[in-house]
């Protein structure tokens, strides 16, 4: 993995910060167990190790670099959507 400086450190971790807390929003939804089953595994599988990362170095850098978190993230957020618009 490279060496950082401490500034990259900061934004990165708190990138990781951003990711966790629109997760943390997206499975508070009353609508998430609805969704939840149409998530691949690979999904909740990054799901989790975003949630459950302490820094950015718990994050494999593949995940990082490819745009998968974002991807994963927008993918819950539209079925989400989709759910509540379901309900009406």
């Amino acid at each position: 993995m490279a060496d950082y400086t401490p500034q990259e450190e900061k934004e990165l971790n708190a990138e990781l910060r951003k990711w966790q807390n629109r997760a943390k929003r997206l499975t508070a939804s009353v609508y998430y167990d609805s969704v939840a089953n149409d998530l691949s595994d690979n999904d909740i599988s990054i799901l989790t190790k975003v949630t459950n990362a302490e820094s950015h170095k718990d994050i494999h850098p593949y995940l990082w670099n490819s745009g998968v978190i974002e991807r994963v993230l927008d993918k819950i957020s539209r079925k989400l959507k989709e759910a509540r618009k379901g309900s009406r």
